[in-house]
C-alpha cells in the first residue's frame, strides 16, 4: 500500500499487488491460503536467526564498528516488526543472514582494537 498525494488532491491509498498496510488476515489468505501451516516454521527460523544475531552483537567489543552498526540495524528492523518475519519472511531472513555474514568482519574489527 502506498500513500500518494497529488497536486490539489487529498491523500489516497493506492493498493498494488493486493498488498496493503490495512492488516486483515482474510485478505492475505486469498493468495496465501497455507499461511497458518507455514507460520510456525517461518517464525521458528526467524527466531533462531534473531537469537544468533543477538548473541553475536552481545559478544562484540566495538559497538561503534561499521559491521556492528550494520548488523544491529538489521536486527532492530526485524525485531521491531514483532512479526518474526511474518510480514515479509524472505526480507527478514535476508537481513538477519546478512548480519551474520558480518561476523568475521566484526571479529576482525575487534582484533584491530
Amino acid at each position: 500500500c502506498h500513500t500518494a498525494k497529488f497536486e490539489d488532491e487529498k491523500e489516497q491509498v493506492v493498493e498494488e499487488g493486493g498488498h496493503t498496510f490495512k492488516a486483515n488476515m482474510n485478505f492475505c489468505l486469498k493468495c496465501h491460503g497455507d499461511l497458518y501451516m507455514r507460520m510456525p516454521k517461518l517464525k521458528s527460523q526467524v527466531e533462531k536467526l534473531l537469537k544468533e544475531v543477538e548473541q553475536m552483537l552481545e559478544s562484540a567489543n566495538d559497538k561503534e564498528a561499521k559491521a556492528y552498526k550494520d548488523a544491529k540495524l538489521n536486527y532492530d528492523l526485524v525485531k521491531a516488526d514483532k512479526g518474526c518475519g511474518f510480514h515479509n519472511f524472505e526480507y527478514a531472513k535476508a537481513l538477519l543472514e546478512y548480519s551474520l555474514s558480518l561476523r568475521e568482519k566484526l571479529l576482525a574489527e575487534q582484533s584491530e582494537k
